[in-house]
């Protein structure tokens, strides 16, 4: 909630303090940093199940060392990717984008931004600790303190006349002493847990690379989708598309982030339930999340496909009005998405990211480079074609997966008896 109530008032704000070309160009040097925050190489998840695997079996040790082989691995990946996003700004990338030095210091925006993604990247570990140890509300409540407050620093930065640097430098201070603060009320709530530099496994660590290969195909697929095709709309069109495209996307993922909120508080207990072979309790934890990815879906489609166009004129006092087709378009998109992508991370946090993420990864790379050929070929309108293909394949391969790691290849209509069941035991 955090997140969604942020980005209502952040958009305008932002809109109104640095206008839509400032903006757009604010959007695009935080798609670097963001590929870095979201490149844990499928650790985070992988480990959150394998250290709930431990707990389960009351092997406090082994899960310690799970924590601090994650720990120290995401760490020494956020310093060689910032190393390498550093190194390739100064004279490969930016240019290509046509900023100057001079030209709102965008090379040092995006330097600072580059460090706040590393220590988001360090701070993913600590919250997989909070997770896989029984400490899910604290450390999700936490989680959303610290975006409250980063938040309202880029806000108070802009309605202070404040540039782009300023903003950045805010952000990088934040995250990095609420990744230390985090850290130190994670070993509070969990005395058994201890910090040792010798507590990194490289046994461990290639035990958690064999599930995660596949997982980190997740959140590179998330990056490419989320941060790819502002990019390119920035590449082919211009800063002040990107900041249409943005706001629209923005409005029609609200649900999905609504959703998120009842989808990842499932998550540990559907681990739980599945490693200890509670084929009952996972027929129910599937049909609530498809109950409320319908709710959710069907309900938000409606809203947006009437009203978004007003809200969003609303919400930008006036800046932006959106093209009809590329609304509708991104509403479609939305109600696909919210469907798949939580039955997807039950199938992740269980370790079967293999069943579908790699394929997500590839499709999206070929959506986004669709992306551009659509945008030259027919133009704007024809933005989400690609998009909307992506999302339908995507909800056959997940469906198909939960039946056969979930429901161990039972046929289609035991399995939706059997969820249908369950779902309305929970009520």
């Amino acid at each position: 909630m955090v997140a969604i109530f942020f980005q209502v008032i952040t958009v305008p704000v932002l809109l109104m303090c640095w206008g839509s070309e400032i903006y757009g160009i604010w959007i695009l040097a935080s798609t670097i940093p963001a590929f870095i925050a979201m490149s844990d190489v499928g650790l985070t998840t992988s480990a959150t199940s394998s250290m709930i695997e431990k707990i389960t079996a009351k092997d406090r040790a082994g899960a310690n060392t799970i924590f601090l082989t994650t720990f120290f691995s995401l760490a020494a990946i956020a310093i060689v990717l910032s190393v390498i996003a550093i190194f390739l700004i100064q004279g490969v990338i930016l240019p290509d984008l046509h900023f100057s030095d001079g030209y709102l210091g965008v090379r040092s925006v995006v330097t600072l931004l580059i460090f706040f993604g590393a220590a988001a990247l360090i701070s993913a570990a600590i919250h997989a600790g909070f997770c896989a140890f029984d400490r899910y509300a604290t450390g999700t409540m936490l989680l959303s303190g610290i975006r409250l407050v980063e938040s309202s620093s880029t806000i108070c930065v802009a309605l202070a006349g404040g540039s782009l640097i300023d903003a950045a430098v805010a952000l990088v201070t934040i995250r990095a002493l609420s990744a230390i603060g985090q850290g130190l009320l994670l070993f509070r709530l969990v005395p058994w847990l201890q910090f040792n530099i010798r507590g990194f496994s490289r046994q461990v660590l290639e035990a958690l690379l064999r599930p995660s290969i596949a997982t980190m195909a997740m959140p590179a697929a998330l990056a490419v989708y989320l941060q790819g095709v502002p990019l390119v709309i920035g590449l082919a069109i211009s800063p002040a598309m990107v900041t249409q495209f943005t706001v629209i996307r923005t409005m029609s993922r609200f649900p999905m982030q609504i959703l998120s909120m009842f989808n990842h508080a499932i998550l540990p207990v559907t681990a739980r339930a599945h490693f200890a072979g509670d084929l009952h309790s996972i027929e129910k934890y599937v049909g609530l999340t498809i109950l409320s990815s319908a709710v959710v879906g069907v309900g938000s489609a409606l809203f947006l496909s009437v009203f978004g166009s007003g809200v969003i004129y609303l919400w930008t006092n006036g800046r932006i009005v959106p093209e009809p087709v590329l609304l509708f378009s991104l509403v479609a998109v939305m109600a696909v998405n919210v469907v798949w992508h939580p039955l997807s991370n039950l199938l992740m946090i269980v370790n079967h990211a293999a069943a579908y993420a790699p394929l997500f990864l590839a499709l999206t790379a070929f959506a986004v480079l669709a992306v551009l050929a659509v945008l030259t070929v027919f133009g704007v309108w024809a933005i989400a074609m690609p998009l909307i293909a992506l999302e339908l394949i995507m909800l056959a391969i997940v469906l198909r997966g939960i039946g056969l790691v979930l429901f161990k290849q039972r046929n289609a209509r035991e399995i939706f008896l059997a969820i249908w069941r369950a779902t309305l035991e929970a009520f």
